[in-house]
């Protein structure tokens, strides 16, 4: 059985896209990066998050750095060795699910709304 995590945060870069073999497949993999603010704590908790097949896809079409989001999946350590040569861990999550937690940002929305001049404006002085 797998730990499951529930984990609400901001992504610390985009999702980067690209296609992997699993077992002789071309499987799609999303990465990125999460912070997680916590109460009482000054930094973040960062979490590197993998999405695979449609919810990659899904990922790199709509996620930007900065975006809230919600993301649900299994949690493990890994290590890996820096370019010092020192040992460091990350906590990474397999997300089976994310969850969209703000509206997108203005220069991702249709500009549908008339321009106004401020100086046409008569409260504006």
């Amino acid at each position: 059985m797998a730990n499951i995590l529930l984990v609400t945060g901001n992504l610390t870069n985009d999702p980067t896209l690209r296609t992997v073999k699993v077992k002789n497949v071309d499987t799609k993999v999303a990465n990125f990066s999460l912070a997680v603010n916590e109460r009482g704590r000054e930094e973040p908790t960062y979490f590197r998050v993998h999405a695979w097949r449609g919810l990659a896809e899904t990922a790199a079409s709509y996620l930007k750095k900065g975006r809230k989001v919600l993301i649900k999946g299994p949690v493990h350590q890994n290590s890996y060795k820096d370019t010092n040569g020192a040992i460091r861990y990350a906590m990474e999550i397999r997300a089976e699910e994310i969850e969209f937690l703000d509206r997108k940002p203005a220069e991702e929305e249709p500009d549908d709304l008339e321009q106004i001049d401020e100086d046409d404006l008569p409260f504006a002085n």
